[in-house]
């Protein structure tokens, strides 16, 4: 009988096949690392020398949860280690929150917390799209995500405009609510906790059904600047967030670093 890592496999695409291969693959893993590392403004300047991941893992930290689990609501800070703020975020977004693609602990040399690193992972720029149309929040909740995000924008220097506000809440979506949870530690904390948003791209994915999608190192660079101008982001420099490329593995490699 096939195992529910099995199962998983054979449904792995894209961003979530290769986070899952850098994550628990040792090689790749020390070129994650250092990625996040030299390119995560003032990551190193905090101290940081190493990252503990926490997802996703073959083996999760956590007996309920299957293997390469993804993190979202409390769980995420659980995986932190920083259960102590599930209230205040239970205050500050509604419940079905963000999904993470991958969460680590920045760690200094003597293996003390620095921060948590929030990873979002993309492997074609169609992915910042969402095709879903946007959060589906209702009633009180749809208020409390149209609050935050308009925070949020207030927070990274972003114009407060009807368009602007309208594309947040619909098709970048995904996007909005990353700088939102990074806002949350950085400026809505009291104190504020020092946390990193890191934006991984991965180069010539080629698990997608259609190849197409395999993007290059030169079609991301000319994508990018695109996006951010979407967001309202020209110009703005995000401080504590940044962005890395790595190489994609295969479906093939992402099988043999997890044994099957």
């Amino acid at each position: 009988m096939a195992s529910k890592r099995d199962a998983k496999h054979r449904a792995l695409r894209g961003s979530e096949c290769q986070i899952q291969l850098y994550v628990n693959e040792p090689t790749c893993g020390a070129e994650l690392d250092a990625a996040a590392l030299k390119h995560l403004p003032g990551l190193r300047d905090a101290g940081a020398t190493t990252l503990s991941w926490r997802s996703p893992l073959l083996e999760p930290l956590f007996s309920t949860d299957h293997p390469f689990h993804e993190y979202r609501d409390g769980k995420v800070l659980d995986a932190l280690g920083l259960s102590r703020l599930r209230p205040d975020w239970k205050k500050y977004w509604p419940q079905r929150s963000q999904k993470w693609d991958a969460l680590a602990m920045a760690l200094d040399v003597d293996d003390e917390d620095v921060g948590p690193v929030l990873v979002e992972a993309k492997s074609y720029p169609g992915e910042f799209r969402d095709r879903g149309g946007g959060t589906r929040a209702e009633g009180e909740r749809r208020k409390r995500i149209e609050n935050r995000l308009w925070q949020t924008r207030g927070w990274l220097g972003a114009q407060q405009t009807p368009e602007l506000a309208a594309r947040w809440l619909g098709e970048l979506y995904q996007s909005a609510n990353r700088y939102a949870t990074l806002c949350f530690f950085r400026d809505w904390l009291e104190p504020s906790v020092d946390a990193w948003l890191l934006n991984v791209y991965f180069l010539n994915d080629r698990t997608h059904c259609s190849q197409k999608k395999a993007t290059s190192c030169k079609q991301w660079k000319e994508a990018l600047p695109q996006a951010e101008a979407d967001l309202g982001l020209e110009g703005i420099e995000v401080e504590h967030s940044g962005r890395v490329f790595l190489e994609a593995g295969t479906y093939d490699d992402l099988v043999a670093a997890t044994g099957g």
